[in-house]
């Protein structure tokens, strides 16, 4: 039998993830304005932590899943990362660089238009350069939490969990939609793109390949090449 999480356990989860941003936000907040800093000068300083704040709200989300799986006897290696070593690393780095091309030359651009044209709660072309102030807290965050974390919540424990009270389908459209939310400060068409172009497609490749170790690799190689692109460009 597959050992999952309850259903309970996985939204409680996906629906807290993207709201540990909130927490820290505001704890920096009170944190510049007892320093002295009026309310224009405090948005500025948050602004430029934001690599900080992501790698806080990762911490989080990971250190709550990692409680959730032993309060239901499971850890992060119970399941899911039984794949073909050789295979899946050679065809997810693979992967992974063609996502990340693809998305310098074509989605970005195309997010930039959709940004400037139809609007968005960020500036447009913002998404990347913000990051880049804190490039450490950036790689710790990018690098080496996001993948982990985010691969082990959104398509190996809530993905199974989904898959026995949901159709396949919905499920894939779940973990998707709610992996696009984490990403909710990169503006709404961000969350979009991010659902699209990452959510729905490692969604449908874990569920095939029945493991993690592809769209692992595939997350880790994309947010690499990311992290190279925001350092030399």
């Amino acid at each position: 039998m597959t050992q999952t999480l309850s259903l309970k356990s996985v939204w409680t989860n996906l629906v807290l993830a993207p709201f540990w941003f909130l927490p820290i936000i505001i704890c920096f907040g009170f944190y510049f304005g007892s320093s002295g800093m009026e309310s224009g000068e405090i948005s500025l300083a948050i602004s430029k932590k934001i690599s900080l704040i992501l790698l806080l709200a990762q911490v989080c989300t990971g250190g709550f899943l990692f409680y959730s799986l032993k309060r239901n006897g499971l850890s992060f290696f119970t399941i899911g990362w039984d794949g073909r070593l050789n295979k899946d690393l050679y065809w997810g780095i693979l992967f992974g660089v063609s996502l990340a091309a693809i998305y310098i030359h074509l989605v970005s651009p195309i997010h930039i238009y959709l940004q400037t044209t139809l609007g968005d709660y960020i500036p447009p072309g913002e998404t990347i350069n913000e990051f880049g102030e804190g490039i450490f807290p950036f790689f710790l965050a990018n690098v080496i939490f996001a993948p982990f974390v985010e691969e082990s919540l959104y398509r190996n424990f809530a993905l199974r969990t989904f898959g026995t009270a949901y159709s396949p389908k919905m499920s894939v459209l779940l973990s998707s939609v709610l992996f696009g939310m984490f990403h909710w400060l990169g503006g709404f068409w961000y969350i979009l793109i991010t659902m699209i172009v990452i959510g729905i497609p490692f969604a449908y490749i874990a569920g095939k390949r029945g493991n993690l170790f592809f769209v692992f690799i595939a997350h880790l190689t994309l947010n690499s090449c990311e992290f190279l692109y925001v350092l030399f460009r």
